[in-house]
């Protein structure tokens, strides 16, 4: 078996972010009565919260600080607005019921899962993460997850590496894979830690990137091949 442990990306590779996303925002919209979302307001939001989450990975800005700051951010484009706190505990709800996979995603991991580990290592809000895999169908088939949060440093940092390889028991000596869509925070954080990287690029989007993975696929079923 070429590779016996796979760490896996959550949002992004496995889970349908931008549609839980999308659901959630909808969602406090409507508690807070403020009407539909509208295109350009997503917009709005994505940019401001990949923002955020670039802050996190870069180590400008803590975890709780981005759940709130986002929203305050967003909303100072109005002249009026819920208090973001309260709109973040709102719309955190609806993100933690939004266990939405992308498509084919619980066949592979039911196809590659026998005699190997398999770990999910994400930069997510914890109570967010560990709900949204409960909610998910693959979710017997993880033997761990471990979020930036409990672990106090996000990837990049090869921390939550070694935590997980830890809590498993791992040799250090074990082949081991990680796939994940980001380059900055999944590839560069495998490349950290030492094992051989999975660049999970559905939407082709360079062809000589800088972060340089072991293997690039553009659908998860190829990791099949790989494995």
């Amino acid at each position: 078996m070429k590779y016996p442990v796979i760490y896996l990306d959550a949002d992004g590779t496995l889970f349908d972010y931008d549609a839980a996303e999308k659901a959630a925002l909808a969602g406090a919209f409507r508690d807070f009565g403020l009407g539909p979302v509208s295109s350009e307001q997503l917009a709005r939001y994505r940019e401001i919260n990949s923002r955020m989450w670039r802050g996190l990975e870069n180590g400008v800005i803590g975890k709780e600080e981005l759940r709130t700051e986002r929203f305050r951010l967003f909303f100072s484009d109005w002249d009026a607005g819920p208090s973001p706190e309260a709109f973040s505990s709102r719309y955190l709800v609806y993100l933690a019921e939004g266990g939405q996979l992308f498509p084919g995603v619980e066949d592979i991991i039911k196809r590659i899962r026998p005699g190997r580990q398999l770990i999910i290592v994400t930069n997510g809000i914890k109570e967010v993460q560990v709900s949204r895999l409960a909610h998910s169908p693959i979710k017997p088939f993880i033997d761990l997850l471990v979020t930036s949060e409990e672990i106090g440093a996000p990837k990049p940092d090869p921390a939550m590496f070694f935590n997980a390889s830890k809590m498993l028991g791992l040799s250090d000596s074990v082949p081991a894979l990680m796939v994940g869509d980001s380059l900055t925070s999944d590839i560069q954080g495998g490349i950290n830690f030492g094992i051989d990287t999975c660049w999970y690029n559905p939407k082709g989007l360079e062809s000589d990137p800088p972060v340089k993975p072991t293997y690039v696929i553009q659908d998860l079923s190829e990791l099949i091949n790989i494995i």
